[in-house]
């Protein structure tokens, strides 16, 4: 009381009697109510699940979707734990849809850009901050950043809007300016949400192409856990499509100083940048030509995955076809790995350098890198999408491949020599 009185008085301010008593049980009864309120308690202070209503998130769900830049509007807390969570509530955009989701429910949550770590504590029944985990985490990106380094490579910067538009205005100028330079065929550009599309193509044959290739963006988005609508690439991947071959042959060794395309239908440009371009010629097989394409594009999206990290042949080319199988109905991959099985058959191995870091695999090895792929993703995608996460973050594929599934190599082609009746087969 008297220092209330002293604080009052070294302000000159008065009151009556009654005044300062009443003041002095309003102070009384604030202070009973603070102390009966759950205190946050020191972890809890700087849990990042403390405080959560009105943030941005991302929540991770166990069965692998996820709800994208959701504004929390509620929380529902464990009892005297405000940041053990039983249930969250979110407003998802851009539909505005109020949705409810159950601890139980959630894999990982980040807040902006920051994963808060989470884990499902059965007593609670609530998700709580694991420290152990945080630390974990932490310990993992430290070992990835000295490997990325080591390698001379980096993950891909995540790009604002108008930087994007900004890269496809570029794109667009660069890539007119070399038509005009070397005196291409007249091209038109045919502008998708991922694609710019270039051709001199009958217009009545574009849609069915670029519906290929947004077809082939959805299935590596699915495998790769990339959220429904984001935009990987460096503004936009770019597509040159020539009707004619000796168009394509021109263009590639005026702009890109290749001269050996004579068994080339199209080529795939990667840049330290992160920019993609794809060239090819239509030729006179519509459904080889589909698949071409999508095969192509495949390496650039690859390319564009998280880091600048190249991946070894064997997957790059089993990732492209098979995506290309999927995204273009028809026989030519199941042709394409009956071909690669037959030939492993006859010699009993996979050519003596299908796993060689630095060369490309052969024609026929290509059926067989897609029978691996298929192998690996009917065993757990999950886990393929933890291999390629393991490569693209400077592990070598073997010790990728180890830590995703528990397998080696010869692991890896015993099981294809398996699918194919060829328990000893070599690689």
């Amino acid at each position: 009381m008297d220092g209330l009185l002293q604080s009052l008085r070294t302000k000159r301010t008065f009151f009556p009697r009654a005044v300062c008593l009443g003041l002095l049980v309003t102070s009384a009864v604030a202070w009973a109510l603070v102390a009966a309120r759950p205190a946050l308690a020191a972890d809890d202070a700087a849990n990042p699940l403390a405080e959560l209503v009105g943030k941005t998130v991302q929540i991770v769900l166990k069965a692998g979707k996820t709800i994208d830049d959701a504004e929390v509007t509620k929380v529902v807390a464990a009892p005297n734990k405000p940041s053990a969570i039983k249930a969250i509530t979110v407003k998802v955009p851009p539909s505005g849809k109020v949705q409810t989701v159950a601890a139980a429910m959630i894999d990982e949550m980040n807040i902006g850009d920051e994963p808060a770590d989470v884990t499902f504590d059965r007593k609670l029944a609530a998700i709580v901050h694991s420290p152990e985990k945080r630390s974990k985490r932490l310990e993992h990106e430290a070992a990835v950043k000295s490997r990325l380094e080591g390698k001379r490579a980096q993950f891909w910067p995540e790009l604002s809007t108008d930087e994007q538009a900004k890269l496809v205005s570029e794109l667009k100028s660069e890539t007119e300016a070399s038509f005009k330079k070397h005196n291409a065929p007249p091209m038109t550009l045919y502008e998708t949400k991922y694609y710019l599309f270039y051709t001199n193509m009958p217009q009545e044959q574009i849609a069915e192409y670029i519906t290929k290739l947004d077809l082939m963006y959805t299935e590596l988005c699915k495998v790769f856990s990339i959220p429904p609508g984001k935009n990987i690439w460096h503004g936009k991947c770019v597509v040159v499509c020539f009707i004619e071959q000796a168009a394509f042959q021109a263009y590639e060794r005026l702009e890109f100083n290749k001269t050996d395309t004579d068994t080339y239908y199209g080529l795939c440009h990667s840049y330290s940048d992160g920019k993609t371009i794809v060239t090819c010629f239509r030729g006179s097989d519509p459904a080889a030509f589909g698949n071409l394409l999508v095969h192509e594009t495949s390496h650039g999206f690859l390319h564009r995955y998280r880091t600048s990290i190249h991946i070894i042949s064997w997957v790059n080319e089993g990732v492209a076809d098979w995506v290309a199988g999927a995204a273009v109905k028809g026989t030519i991959l199941a042709r394409k790995q009956q071909a690669g099985a037959d030939r492993a058959r006859q010699q009993g191995n996979l050519g003596g350098n299908f796993f060689d870091q630095g060369i490309n695999i052969e024609g026929w090895q290509y059926g067989v890198a897609a029978s691996m792929v298929d192998i690996l993703l009917k065993i757990d995608g999950r886990k393929y999408k933890q291999f390629i996460d393991g490569i693209k973050e400077g592990l070598d594929w073997p010790d990728a491949l180890q830590a995703a599934y528990g397998m080696s190599p010869e692991e890896l082609v015993q099981r294809y020599g398996y699918s194919i009746g060829v328990p000893q087969l070599r690689p």
